[in-house]
């Protein structure tokens, strides 16, 4: 029974990453992930249409 879990985990998570991989990314959403990339080593690089809540 474990193994069968481990196995449908690895599926799920091989089925994830090659999603991950193969998805195009909207026009802002590189913007996104680059700001909070360079945000999370403590560059202050918010895109020009942040607006926090």
């Amino acid at each position: 029974m474990l193994g069968v879990l481990l196995v449908l985990a690895a599926l799920l998570l091989v089925n994830f990453l090659l999603f991950a991989l193969t998805r195009r990314l909207n026009f802002d959403e590189s913007l996104a992930l680059h700001a909070g990339w360079l945000s999370f080593n403590g560059v202050p690089a918010q895109p020009f249409f942040y607006m926090p809540f």
